[in-house]
């Protein structure tokens, strides 16, 4: 006989999967959890704003203090290097001359949101250029 799931143990998999992460949430378990990504732009005049969210478990202040520091990872050793919010932020910050910033409420939600020059890149490299 093959091993594949009966539709009956399929759902019962399925509605376990949900529980879980419902309990991982803090959600009462019978609450059906659908993540959610949000993404939006805003016209600030000179600038722009990216904001993204999400509905996931949130990000703790202990986390959201290091978030852009080179080489933190929440992952396990060997799975990920820490550099892709690092590199994130000194692209944005250094290169653009914009801002990003999180906003995170643990088992609700998280924010990010990114502001840039919309000349943000030919001013920095004009006032370089004038200081030498």
């Amino acid at each position: 006989m093959g091993s594949s799931l009966s539709d009956e143990e399929f759902l019962a998999y399925h509605e376990a999967g949900h529980a879980v992460v419902a309990w991982t949430l803090g959600l009462p378990v019978g609450d059906v959890y659908e993540p959610t990504l949000t993404a939006a732009t805003k016209n600030l005049g000179d600038r722009v704003e990216i904001s993204i969210r999400d509905n996931g478990t949130g990000i703790s202040p202990e986390v959201k203090e290091k978030l852009f520091s080179p080489f933190f990872t929440t992952k396990p050793a060997g799975e990920g290097t820490g550099l892709g919010l690092s590199i994130s932020h000194d692209i944005i910050v250094k290169q653009h001359g914009g801002s990003i910033e999180v906003d995170s409420k643990r088992g609700e939600f998280t924010k990010f949101r990114i502001v840039l020059p919309r000349t943000g890149a030919s001013l920095i490299k004009s006032s370089e250029s004038g200081s030498r």
